[in-house]
């Protein structure tokens, strides 16, 4: 994962992430204790260099100043195999239809989506409290549900930003600000709704790293697995901005949203495609496409063209 956008404890985990299990004879299910999770120890690569340099220099031993360096440890690259992948947008919610709308010219769906999923595998009564993101999210992970037990990480640069500018409107008129309507606002609200309805007492993680939602969604997974998980459920999902933050938008918002289950590759699996993202491969996306695309749309784009080429060449 880029550095330039990752935060100081995900950096934290991605260094013990590399190092962990990297010596002979170590565990991956079980750190060993120079890798122990404790914020004071101080055998953390990360945390060591963010004491000595930090932005502009800092005095160093002899007084001296000295400028940040090249850090310490480097984000590992992993490899993912998606088992099984849906996503949602306006005019955009069969394979078929993705897979053709990746290998052409693959224009950016409209802002809003002209119809929204029904949802029809919710309870009517659950179903009532999903609002449009939420349903984005929710039919594409239905679409792609999780084996039993199997962990999940939800991501969303924004969340529901409509539902929070709403409350603030409340406090503003000084009005009551309503009890469900401020849990539902909250970021892991979609992912707790989805997991009531389907009973998933798993872990789920929540991630929000602004650009970087998508590779920081794809980075936890990728470390849920190295912890043991047989497989992950990752989903993505966002929408534009609110009209009144619209100045604060640097990217094309649209509705859209995205599941995948992701494995560790297993050897000699012909069927299901792997794909590899490496550190350069997420800055890659995350930064060329900053301006043209929503960062979790184009890593869609990527992964559904690089999983047709695999499809294609597969014997």
């Amino acid at each position: 994962m880029p550095t330039a956008y990752c935060t100081r404890p995900l950096r934290r985990a991605l260094c013990r992430l590399t190092r962990w299990g990297a010596e002979p004879g170590l565990s991956r299910r079980t750190p060993p204790e120079s890798v122990t999770y404790m914020p004071h120890r101080a055998s953390d690569p990360c945390r060591e260099r963010d004491r000595q340099y930090r932005p502009g220099g800092v005095p160093g031993a002899h007084g001296a100043s000295h400028p940040p360096t090249k850090p310490l440890c480097s984000p590992m690259p992993f490899e993912l195999t998606i088992l099984e992948w849906s996503a949602y947008a306006d005019g955009l919610s069969q394979r078929a239809d993705w897979l053709q709308w990746a290998a052409g010219s693959a224009p950016l769906p409209r802002s809003i989506a002209d119809t929204v999923p029904a949802l029809a595998e919710m309870p009517a009564m659950m179903r009532r409290r999903v609002n449009r993101l939420g349903r984005l999210a929710c039919q594409v992970a239905y679409w792609c549900p999780p084996a039993a037990g199997a962990p999940m990480v939800f991501a969303s640069r924004y969340g529901d930003a409509d539902r929070s500018l709403a409350l603030l409107g409340d406090l503003v008129q000084g009005q009551p600000v309503s009890p469900t309507g401020f849990g539902l606002s909250v970021h892991n609200a979609i992912s707790a709704l989805y997991s009531i309805a389907q009973g998933h007492c798993a872990n789920t993680v929540v991630v929000a790293a602004g650009r970087a939602s998508a590779a920081a969604a794809l980075t936890e997974a990728a470390a849920l697995l190295a912890d043991g998980a047989a497989e992950v459920l990752v989903v993505y999902y966002e929408a534009p901005l609110p009209r009144i933050y619209a100045e604060f938008e640097d990217q094309p918002g649209c509705e859209y949203a995205w599941a995948w289950r992701v494995a560790l590759p297993r050897h000699g699996d012909r069927v299901a495609p792997t794909v590899r993202l490496s550190a350069d491969e997420i800055k890659s996306v995350t930064d060329t496409t900053a301006e043209l695309w929503p960062t979790g749309l184009a890593m869609l784009h990527y992964a559904l063209r690089k999983f047709a080429s695999m499809r294609c060449s597969a014997p």
